[in-house]
């Protein structure tokens, strides 16, 4: 993955997470707030400073949101599935399951693929 893509998919990430947008920066980067947990601050950060690729502590925050929508996600030694049925409306599914040497690289690939599969059916 390009570093463009990451930055897109960063973004994807913030606006699922309903991180606050903060406004754009002079150069048109959009900055969003978001509460860093272990200081209790609220960093303000553009989508290529994001580090859902990179760092579980983020991207385990969007699997908790993706749990507290109705999803089920199962995390293995080197695969990641999420399986999600709509409640009001059980043709909408979503089940995928990504494998990859490293562990991270098969969440964050779920993830994405979900968010934007929820993006267009929710």
């Amino acid at each position: 993955m390009n570093n463009q893509e990451i930055t897109q998919n960063n973004e994807l990430i913030a606006k699922f997470m309903e991180l606050g947008i903060l406004g754009e920066s002079k150069d048109g980067v959009t900055v969003y707030s978001r509460l860093n947990e272990q200081t209790g601050a609220t960093d303000f950060i553009a989508p290529d400073e994001m580090r859902y690729e990179k760092s579980w502590d983020w991207l385990m925050t969007v699997i908790q949101e993706i749990e507290r929508i109705g999803a089920k996600t199962n995390i293995g030694l080197m695969f990641c599935n999420i399986n999600y049925v709509n409640p009001f409306d059980d043709e909408k599914s979503f089940d995928k399951t990504i494998a990859s040497g490293v562990k991270i690289n098969a969440v964050n690939g779920v993830v994405i693929e979900f968010i934007n599969w929820y993006n267009e059916n929710k």
